[in-house]
C-alpha cells in the first residue's frame, strides 16, 4: 500500500483490511517521502511500515519494493502466492478480497482480478460525487474478462507479477502503471478477471481542477500513449467450457467513442447553426438526445444517487470528459504521426515540409475565413465596395457581404477539417504518397517506345485541336451564355456572393473568367478552357481505357473521339463537362494501381474525382464505377478493399466539400438550387416512370453521340457497342473488371439517389468508355490476324482504321446546321446588331425583346460583347409573352425556327398592327411592332 501524506484517511484503510473476512498475513505500507503523520499511523495500527532512501518514487516503484521485501521480516510466514494491492484513501468491505480470491482459485488461468468503487462516496462535492461515480459505473459495466488491471482494489499472484517484472519503473507519478501492468500481463498469457462485487469505498476528496489534471495528464494522455505507441493485446480466450464475452476495456468502449463522437459533433453542429442556417441548429438537438441515449444508465445513477443538482452538474462534466479524453487521444495520434518521419530524423524532414506547408495554409485559411464571418455584416460591405467594379458590385452590398460571409465560415470549417486530417495523416503517410506520386504518374504515361502508337495519338489530337480551332469562333450558345452572363462576366465577389448552387460548372466559370480577364470576351476566350480540356481529353482516353482494354482498343477509342461531332461540341460549349470527361479518364487510367493499393494512387484519384465534381455533380456516377472497381478487386482481402473504399471517399467528399459546402449552406429553404430543376420537375413519378425518362435521355444523348450516323447507321454503332460490352465481358480480366464495374458502379449510385433522370447533355462522361467498347471487336480482329507479326506489319491497317474513324471530321460543314439536340442561336450577332441600330436611332422609343429565356441569353452576350451599355435595355419578356407592353413600347419578337410562336400572334393582337419591319436569318425570325401611337400608315409604309 503506497501512502504519501495519508494521514487522514490511512487508519480507516488500514482498520478495514484488518477486518476483511479474508485477511493479508502482512500488511506492508511504503511511506513514499510524507510531510504528515502517515508513517506513525500505519506503524500503530500495525503495518510494516517503508521509507525509500530515494522517495517519492511512485506508486508502482513503491508496491514493487513492498513486494520484493514481503517476507523478509523477522518470524514472517515464506512468501505468499497472491498479492494484494489497495489505495491508502479507499476502504474495502469485508468481503472484498474474498470474492478476488475466489477468482484466482476458480480458474488457475487468471492471474490477476480487481473490484470497483462502491456508489456511496462521502465527498460530497459535485466533481468528486461524478468522479467516483463513473469509476464506480465504469467498472460495473466492464465485470468479466479483461485486458487492463486498476490498483485501487486488486489482487495478482505473486509468480506472475515477477515474471512481468512488476509494476516496472516507466511512471514514476501516478498514472497508468497499473493499466500497463495488466497488458503485460494478457500479453504473457495469463487472464484478467473484472469482479465488480468486490468493492471499496473511496474517500478522496476531488476539486474540479485535480479531477480534470487527473483526467488529462495522469490518464487520458499516457493511455493513450499506451494504446497508439505499444504493441496490441492479445485477444482474450473464453473460458473453458463456455462462450466468454468480448474482453472489457474500461473506458475505451464502443458507446464511449460513439459519445465523444457526438459531443463534437454537437459543438461543431451549434457552431454551424449560428453562422450559417439555423435549420442546422436541429443536429445539435438530435446529437444531444444520441448522447443522453448512450449515457442513459449513468444518468441514471447520478439522478438516483444526487438528485437534479448532481445529474445536471455530473452530466455536464461527463460531456466535458469524452470531449477532453478524445482530444487527448487525437493529440497523441498526432504526436505519434509527427515522432519519426522515416528511419532516420534527417530523412524525415522533407515529408514534414510537405505535410506542414499545406497544414499551415488551409489553417491560416479556415481561421482568417472565419474570422470575416465573425465581422460585422456592414463592415464587410464596406470592405468589398472598395473593391473592383466599387459599390457596383452587388445590388444590395449588405446581402453580398452576408453571402460571402456565410460561404466564408462554411469553407472555413471545411479548411480547419482538412488541415486536421492532414496532421492526422502525418508526414509518414504524405511522404509515401509523395515518394509514389511519380511511379504511379510513370505508369499510366504514354508509351516511350512505339513511335507508331505516339504517331497516330500525336495525329488524333493534332486533328480534334485543329476542328475545334476552326469552330471556336461560332455564334454563341444559349447555355454557354448563360454561364458567362452568370458567372464570369462580372466581379468574382458577385458569383461568391450570390452562389446557391454547386451545379453551374463553377469550375469552368473560374477559368472561364481568367480566360476573360486574360484575352476579352470574344467567343474563342469564352471557350477555350473547354477547348482545352477536350483536346487534353484525346490521350487521356488512350491512357484510360489502354489498361483494361488493351492498347489496340485504347488507340483506336482514341481516334474515334478525335473524330467525333460530340468531341467537337464539347469542346467550342464553354460548359464543365470537357473536365468531367478529361477526370473519368484519370479516374480509369489510375484504378488498377489504386486496387492494388500503390501509393500517389489515392491522391490523384481523390484530385481527379474531386476536380471533375467541381465542374459537375453528376462526376459522382464515374467516380461510383470507380468506388465499384476498387470493391471488385478479388485478389485483395475484402476488409482491405472496404477499408481502401473508404479512405478514397473520405479524401474525395472532404475535397468536394470545399466546393459543396459554402453552396448548400446558401441554398434557398426547400430547394437544392439549380441541381434540382430537373429532379423536381419528375418528383411525383415513380421509379418505372423514372426509369422510362432515364431510358429516354439515353437515348438523346446517343443520337449526339453517334452523329454523323443518323437513323440506322446509328442502330448499327449501338449494336456494335453492345457487341463490344459483351465481348469485353467474356475476356474476363482487367476488361471485364473495368466493364462490370463502370455498369454497377453508376447503376448503385441511381439506385441511392432514387433513380434521378439525370438530363440527357450531362451523360456525356460515359461517352469514351462506350467508344472503348464500339472499338472493342476492331481491335480484337486486328490483334488477332495481325497481332503475331508485330507492330510493324499491323502499323498501316492500324492508320487506315484510324483515319476511318476521322472520318466524321469532314463533317466540318453540316456540323453547324446538323448537330443534334443544340441549343444553338446562329442568329445571335445578326440580331445583336439590329438591336444595336434600333437602340441607335434618335429619339427610339424603348424596345422590349419577346424570345425564349435561353436564346435570350446567346443575345444578351452579344449585345454585351459588341456594344457595351445596351445590354441593360435589352429585358427580359414579362410573363404571359408581350401581353402588359406599354403603349409606347416597340418590341422584337424573335421566333426561333420549330418553336410555335404564340407570342408573335399576341405582339400582333396587343398593337392591332402587322409587323413594321422583318428580319429572316437561317435559324430564326424577327419581327419589329410599333406601338400605335408610332405605327405608321400604309402610306408612310410605302
Amino acid at each position: 500500500m503506497p501512502a504519501r501524506d495519508a494521514e487522514a484517511t490511512l487508519p480507516a484503510c488500514l482498520a478495514a483490511v484488518r477486518a476483511s473476512r479474508r485477511k493479508p498475513e502482512q500488511v506492508v505500507v511504503v511511506d513514499d517521502g510524507s510531510f504528515d503523520g502517515t508513517a506513525a499511523a500505519a506503524e500503530a495500527a500495525g503495518a510494516w511500515v517503508l521509507r525509500p532512501e530515494d522517495a517519492p518514487i511512485g506508486p508502482g516503484r513503491a508496491r514493487d519494493l513492498a513486494v520484493r521485501r514481503i517476507g523478509q521480516a523477522a518470524g514472517a510466514a515464506p512468501p505468499a502466492a497472491v498479492v494484494a494491492v489497495v489505495d491508502a484513501d479507499v476502504v474495502v468491505h469485508p468481503d472484498a478480497f474474498g470474492l478476488l480470491i475466489d477468482e484466482l482459485e476458480r480458474d488457475p488461468g487468471v492471474v490477476a482480478a480487481f473490484g470497483a468503487y462502491d456508489e456511496r462516496p462521502p465527498a460530497p462535492a459535485v466533481a468528486s460525487r461524478y468522479a467516483n461515480l463513473r469509476h464506480h459505473f465504469t467498472h460495473q459495466q466492464a465485470g468479466g474478462e479483461a485486458v487492463t488491471f486498476w490498483a485501487g482494489l486488486g489482487v495478482v499472484r505473486r509468480d506472475a507479477w515477477e515474471g512481468v517484472g512488476g509494476f516496472g519503473s516507466r511512471y514514476e507519478r501516478p498514472a497508468i502503471e497499473d493499466i500497463d501492468l495488466g497488458r503485460r500481463l494478457v500479453a504473457a498469457g495469463g487472464r484478467i478477471r473484472c469482479v465488480p462485487a468486490a468493492q471499496a469505498t473511496h474517500h478522496k476528496a476531488w476539486t474540479l481542477r485535480q479531477l480534470w489534471r487527473t483526467d488529462v495528464f495522469q490518464r487520458a494522455l499516457p493511455w493513450s500513449r499506451l494504446i497508439v505507441n505499444e504493441p496490441a493485446v492479445v485477444p482474450v480466450p473464453p473460458p473453458a467450457g463456455g462462450v466468454g464475452a468480448a474482453p472489457a476495456r474500461l473506458n475505451t468502449g464502443r458507446a464511449d467513442q460513439l459519445s465523444a463522437l457526438a459531443v463534437h459533433g454537437f459543438w461543431l453542429s451549434l457552431l454551424a447553426g449560428m453562422f450559417m442556417d439555423p435549420l442546422l441548429l436541429v443536429v445539435p438537438a438530435l446529437l444531444l438526445g444520441a448522447w443522453i441515449v448512450l449515457n442513459g444508465r449513468f444518468l441514471a445513477l447520478l439522478a438516483r444517487r444526487g438528485g437534479v443538482k448532481l445529474l445536471l452538474g455530473g452530466g455536464l462534466l461527463h460531456a466535458a470528459y469524452h470531449g477532453y479524453a478524445s482530444v487527448a487521444f487525437a493529440w497523441v495520434l498526432l504526436e505519434s504521426r509527427w515522432a519519426a518521419a522515416g528511419p532516420h530524423r534527417r530523412a524525415g524532414w522533407p515529408s514534414r515540409v510537405a505535410t506542414a506547408l499545406p497544414a499551415i495554409g488551409l489553417l491560416g485559411g479556415g481561421v482568417g475565413l472565419l474570422l470575416v464571418a465573425a465581422l460585422p455584416t456592414p463592415t464587410v460591405a464596406n470592405a468589398f465596395a472598395s473593391l473592383g467594379d466599387g459599390a457596383g458590385l452587388f445590388d444590395d452590398a449588405a446581402a453580398g457581404a452576408a453571402g460571402i460571409q456565410a460561404r466564408g465560415a462554411a469553407l472555413g470549417l471545411c479548411l480547419l477539417a482538412m488541415a486536421a486530417a492532414l496532421l492526422a495523416l502525418g508526414p509518414r503517410a504524405v511522404g509515401r504518397s509523395l515518394r509514389g506520386l511519380p511511379r504511379t504518374v510513370g505508369s499510366v504515361a504514354l508509351p516511350a517506345r512505339r513511335s507508331a502508337v505516339l504517331a497516330v495519338l500525336g495525329l488524333a489530337t493534332a486533328a480534334l485541336a485543329l476542328r475545334i480551332y476552326l469552330h471556336l469562333g461560332h455564334p454563341m450558345r444559349a447555355d454557354e451564355a448563360q454561364t458567362f452572363l452568370r458567372s464570369a462576366a462580372a466581379s468574382p465577389l458577385v458569383t461568391v456572393a450570390v452562389w446557391d448552387s454547386p451545379n453551374n460548372h463553377i469550375l469552368h466559370s473560374v477559368l472561364m473568367r481568367l480566360s476573360v480577364m486574360l484575352f476579352g470576351e470574344a467567343e474563342w476566350a469564352v471557350r477555350l478552357p473547354a477547348a482545352a480540356m477536350a483536346t487534353l481529353a484525346t490521350p487521356l482516353v488512350f491512357l484510360g481505357l489502354r489498361p483494361h482494354l488493351g492498347v489496340a482498343a485504347a488507340l483506336l477509342a482514341a481516334a474515334a473521339w478525335a473524330g467525333s461531332g460530340y468531341a467537337l461540341e464539347a469542346g467550342t460549349n464553354a460548359r464543365g463537362y470537357p473536365i468531367v470527361i478529361a477526370m473519368t479518364m484519370v479516374l480509369a487510367a489510375v484504378a488498377p494501381r489504386l486496387a492494388r493499393g500503390r501509393a500517389g494512387a489515392l491522391p490523384i484519384a481523390a484530385a481527379a474525382a474531386a476536380v471533375g465534381a467541381w465542374a459537375v455533380p453528376v462526376m459522382l456516377l464515374p467516380f461510383g464505377g470507380l468506388v465499384a472497381y476498387v470493391l471488385l478487386a478479388a485478389a485483395t482481402p475484402l476488409r482491405r478493399r472496404i477499408a481502401q473504399a473508404a479512405g478514397l471517399v473520405a479524401a474525395t467528399g472532404s475535397l468536394c466539400l470545399l466546393l459543396y459546402a459554402p453552396a448548400l449552406v446558401m441554398r434557398p429553404p426547400g430547394e437544392s438550387g439549380a441541381a434540382s430543376a430537373v429532379a423536381d420537375a419528375v418528383a411525383p413519378l415513380g421509379v418505372p416512370q423514372r426509369l422510362r425518362v432515364i431510358g429516354n435521355n439515353i437515348a438523346s444523348a446517343w443520337e449526339q453521340m453517334a452523329w454523323p450516323a443518323t437513323g440506322g447507321a446509328a442502330v448499327v454503332l449501338a449494336v456494335l457497342l453492345a457487341t463490344g460490352l459483351l465481348l469485353g465481358l467474356a475476356r474476363g480480366g482487367g476488361a471485364r473488371r473495368f466493364l462490370l464495374a463502370a455498369v454497377a458502379g453508376q447503376l448503385l449510385v441511381l439506385a441511392g439517389l432514387g433513380f434521378p433522370p439525370l438530363p440527357w447533355w450531362s451523360l456525356g462522361f460515359a461517352f469514351p468508355v462506350a467508344l472503348g467498347c464500339l472499338v472493342l471487336p476492331g481491335a480484337a480482329l486486328l490483334r488477332a490476324g495481325l497481332g503475331a507479326r508485330g507492330w510493324r506489319t499491323a502499323s498501316p491497317w492500324f492508320a487506315l482504321a484510324v483515319l476511318g474513324l476521322l472520318w466524321p471530321a469532314t463533317a466540318l460543314r453540316d456540323w453547324s446546321r446538323d448537330f443534334p439536340n443544340r441549343l444553338g442561336f446562329a442568329a445571335g450577332p445578326g440580331a445583336a446588331g439590329i438591336i444595336h441600330g434600333l437602340l441607335a436611332e434618335p429619339g427610339a422609343a424603348p424596345l422590349r425583346v419577346d424570345i425564349g429565356p435561353g436564346q435570350l441569353s446567346a443575345l444578351r452576350y452579344n449585345v454585351q460583347r459588341r456594344w457595351a451599355g445596351n445590354a441593360d435595355r435589352v429585358e427580359p419578356p414579362r410573363l404571359g409573352g408581350a401581353e402588359g407592353v406599354g403603349p409606347t413600347e416597340r418590341i422584337l419578337v424573335v421566333t426561333v425556327h420549330d418553336d410555335p410562336p404564340p407570342t408573335d400572334r399576341r405582339a400582333s393582337s396587343t398593337h392591332r398592327r402587322a409587323p413594321e419591319r422583318t428580319w429572316r436569318f437561317a435559324d430564326a425570325t424577327l419581327r419589329l411592332y410599333l406601338p400605335a401611337s408610332e405605327a405608321a400608315t400604309p402610306a408612310d409604309r410605302r
